[in-house]
């Protein structure tokens, strides 16, 4: 992909020992997290490598794994968000990826420190700001 990806969110799909590990800074592997990540923001394109952020995380990584460009999320982990139907709740994103059959987000949340299984759609959520 010979696009600028700076401050782009994009897919970039990738498993811990699935041989896509080449893709990953070998000083960047070992902060990965076992399961690994689909969605992140590209801070920096440079070098060969772009910058990622990944929840906490910032990685480097080859730019041929960037498998597409994606518009940006109307919420980021960790932003405090109210669920609309019920509007006294608050909860955390924990964590969000793209459907690509239905182009748009889903969102996982926090609730009170636990995990909510169920996904949410953006539309069904408002930002606690």
């Amino acid at each position: 992909m010979d696009i600028a990806l700076s401050e782009k969110w994009i897919f970039y799909p990738w498993v811990p020992n699935q041989g896509l590990d080449y893709l990953i800074h070998p000083e960047d592997l070992p902060n990965l997290s076992s399961h690994g990540f689909g969605i992140a923001y590209c801070i920096d394109d440079r070098n060969g490598f772009v910058k990622l952020k990944i929840k906490s995380i910032t990685v480097r990584a080859k730019k041929e794994g960037v498998k597409k460009i994606l518009p940006a999320p109307k919420f980021c982990w960790e932003q405090g968000v109210r669920i609309k139907s019920k509007p006294v709740e608050s909860a955390e994103i924990h964590d969000f990826f793209w459907h690509h059959n239905d182009g748009e987000y889903y969102y996982y949340l926090l609730k009170e420190g636990k995990l909510d299984k169920r996904r949410y759609k953006e539309a069904e959520l408002d930002s606690l700001d």
